[in-house]
């Protein structure tokens, strides 16, 4: 946990003025000349490792005027010690004149500049790339050779003006209300050849791309054609990962967006841990900042330093509740007024803090070694939520994502008891859980998906109430409430269907339902079969077979499903009639060789936030 003091923040205020997030003055990196790539790098965040307020900047600055470059300009070389590393203590002592302040009672560490150059001593293999760079330290030579030619790709690969603009104009229009990371008053006048206009956009288009309204637009460079939604975002992910592992981006604020922006892209289950790690480094950068301490008292330009950390806040709870993952932003390490910053943001987007501070609280449930099953704070109705935030007139679109969302949170509210008891469970939570998951499945069966923002809690969200569906399938003793329960795990399983061409997870929760909807046909088709036997030996009037067939034997039923049945020609092979009204438990119809455990270990654990998602691919 790093944290800034005051005094330090104010003597460096005075000393360098404040740079905009959006650094203006950074010009496009020649790829002529190798050794060009360090200066804009270091161009783009000339306050990069200096405390927050030194590098926000209030977006009505003129975004077009180009400061001249300061005398004083931020020693790279200056590091951050916590009051709990002794050397503080001796370097205090020692050198008092080479820190910028004294630790203040409620600060946690401070600056210190290097000065002495010769502590710097050996080969110099840093003139072409930053210190952030994995190339840092690197042969210059392989430097030179290597770093122009991925330059130049990663600026290039980006869809032409036209596709451009009507990517991002669909990502301001509907992502951006919900999620909005990027400053947009000092994103707009960025010049179209700055590198960090460049790596912006990319994500811009690589998280509108999910939409399937744009895939007309789905373009890069000199593409003949659209690209389909996974390619096209592979590309631009790979382009926007290379331009910030290899130090073409230094600004930690346009960092935090860029790797905001690329944890929304998840294809393959790598890419699960990829959007972990991002989301990890973007975190690491707002607390290097200090913006988790920082308020709006002390440094009253830093407006849109609140909304960024609650975007980043909001993706650690996503990250956890999705992935499976540890908390990594706990409310005890947070200095600024929490609810006061997540009251302050707009409308649409407070109501989606509100949905999230419930959220993590439930997390809490899930935590090992924990026995609480529910939470123990009223739980409001998302009606009440839209009103008390003042989002009532929001369009449909928006509202309709964000009431997915409070249904993900409503379902995860209960957690179900690692051993099924004989004694009825009577919380709330559990009928809050079943009502939601109906509410969703009803919004699955309308074909909402033009009326939904695909942001990727959508496919997860609905993956949860298939779970739900499929887990009453199994436990319920009520041949009806398990005939609603299949109808939903259908409905859902379409859903997700949908959902598979743009998200990994739906591709994968479509793939395992149809699995289990497949071999319920096949179970279906054993007992039909059976059923239509023992008519004809009716018909016939065969006492003796009737009698043989009411007196099947439990080894017989086996034997059946044993048995490979022909292909069903049903127009819905689905549709299952009355078969689910059977009093017996379709379940145990199935093949031996289905592997009906590790099904309802896959269920069971995408309702359990500490197991990591989708472990069996």
């Amino acid at each position: 946990m790093f944290r800034f003091v005051d005094a330090n923040a104010d003597s460096f205020k005075r000393k360098h003025p404040p740079q905009r997030a959006y650094p203006s003055s950074a010009k496009p990196v020649p790829t002529a000349t190798p050794k060009a790539a360090a200066p804009e790098a270091r161009a783009t965040s000339p306050l990069a490792n200096a405390p927050a307020s030194a590098q926000l900047h209030s977006s009505n600055t003129n975004a077009h005027s180009s400061p001249p470059p300061s005398q004083h300009a931020p020693d790279t070389d200056s590091r951050f010690i916590g009051n709990m590393n002794p050397e503080g203590v001796f370097l205090a002592a020692r050198n008092p004149h080479d820190f910028r302040g004294q630790p203040l009672e409620r600060n946690v560490g401070f600056w210190l500049a290097q000065k002495d150059p010769q502590l710097n001593s050996g080969p110099d293999f840093t003139s072409t790339a930053p210190p952030s760079s994995i190339f840092y330290g690197f042969n210059p030579t392989i430097q030179q050779a290597v770093l122009p030619i991925l330059q130049t790709h990663c600026l290039s690969t980006r869809p032409p003006q036209a596709h451009r603009d009507a990517l991002s104009s669909l990502y301001f229009q509907n992502f951006h209300p919900i999620f909005p990371i990027l400053d947009r008053t000092g994103f707009e006048p960025l010049p179209q050849d700055s590198p960090t206009r460049i790596i912006l956009e990319q994500g811009i288009c690589l998280v509108a791309s999910a939409d399937a309204s744009v895939a007309s637009h789905l373009l890069l460079a000199d593409d003949p054609e659209p690209a389909p939604r996974r390619e096209f975002g592979k590309r631009l992910f790979a382009a926007m990962r290379v331009a910030i592992g290899i130090g073409m981006i230094t600004n930690k604020i346009v960092l935090i967006q860029a790797l905001g922006l690329m944890s929304l892209f998840i294809e393959g289950r790598e890419s699960c841990d990829t959007s972990s790690l991002l989301i990890g480094q973007a975190i690491q950068h707002l607390q290097s900042l200090g913006l988790h301490i920082q308020n709006h008292k002390q440094h009253p330009e830093l407006d849109y330093a609140g909304t960024l950390f609650c975007c980043i806040w909001m993706l650690d709870k996503l990250n956890a509740t999705c992935q499976g993952r540890p908390v990594l932003m706990h409310e005890r390490d947070i200095g600024r007024p929490l609810q006061q910053c997540l009251d302050a943001q707009t409308p649409v987007f407070t109501l989606v803090l509100h949905i999230i501070q419930f959220l993590d609280r439930i997390i809490h449930i899930y935590r090992p070694n924990i026995d609480d099953k529910e939470i123990d704070t009223p739980f409001p109705m998302f009606e009440d939520l839209v009103i008390q935030c003042g989002a009532i007139h929001l369009p449909t679109n928006r509202l309709a994502t964000i009431e997915i969302l409070y249904h993900a949170v409503a379902i995860l509210s209960y957690r179900y008891p690692t051993a099924e008891s004989d004694h009825p469970d009577f919380r709330f939570s559990r009928t809050r859980q079943s009502l939601s998951a109906d509410r969703l499945t009803a919004l699955a069966a309308r074909d909402c998906l033009d009326q939904i923002v695909p942001f990727p809690f959508v496919p997860y969200t609905f993956s949860l109430a298939m779970t739900v569906s499929y887990r009453e399938m199994r436990t319920s003793k009520i041949p009806l409430c398990r005939t609603r329960a299949q109808a939903a795990f259908e409905t859902n399983c379409r859903l997700l269907k949908h959902l598979a061409t743009f998200f990994w997870s739906a591709a994968v929760m479509a793939e395992i339902g149809e699995l289990t909807l497949k071999e319920l046909g096949r179970a279906h088709s054993r007992v039909a079969d059976e059923y239509r036997r023992r008519q004809s030996a009716a018909q016939l009037g065969h006492p003796k077979g009737v009698a043989a067939a009411a007196d099947t034997s439990t080894s017989e039923t086996i034997e059946l499903s044993q048995q490979d049945p022909l292909p069903i020609q049903d127009s819905n092979p689905f549709d299952f009639g009355d078969f689910g009204a059977s009093p017996s438990d379709p379940f145990t119809l199935f093949n031996p060789n289905f592997d009906l455990s590790a099904m309802d270990a896959y269920f069971e654990a995408n309702l359990h936030l500490n197991a990591p998602l989708n472990p069996l691919y």
